[in-house]
């Protein structure tokens, strides 16, 4: 952000003498600022080379980092296998509400008139009730 605002400032001092044309002067201070960001950047870049030697020569790290990588691993298995065997569940379900459904229909063919309107009341209370 220094950089920026340092960057700003200059421009706007420089455009506000010179107007838009480019003199050795602003060059130079362009340049240094680019050199001191790119200062900055390297000193950056050594210590996350540091930060990364330490880390890589860290054996609990590691350790750690393996162990750690092994458990997402297991568990993202152990979730695709819950998630197929619910899904099959599921689809099991379905099929003997379908099949229940089915018997019934039949059932609800069988009765007289009067029976069929218990049973069509009795059948929607069970419905209602599971919701």
């Amino acid at each position: 952000m220094d950089y920026e605002n340092s960057y700003v400032r200059l421009s706007k001092e420089h455009e506000a003498k010179q107007g838009h044309m480019m003199t050795k002067e602003y060059q130079a201070a362009i340049d240094a600022l680019e050199n001191k960001k790119q200062k900055q950047i390297n000193s950056y870049k050594v210590q996350i080379d540091k930060l990364n030697h330490e880390k890589e020569e860290d054996t609990v790290l590691t350790e750690r980092e393996a162990i750690i990588i092994m458990f997402e691993k297991t568990l993202k298995a152990m979730n695709q296998r819950n998630n197929g065997a619910l899904r099959e569940g599921l689809k099991n379900l379905e099929t003997q509400v379908s099949l229940s459904d089915k018997e019934l229909d039949d059932t609800y063919k069988t009765l007289s008139s009067e029976e069929q309107k218990t049973f069509i009341t009795k059948r929607e209370r069970i419905k209602n009730y599971s919701m």
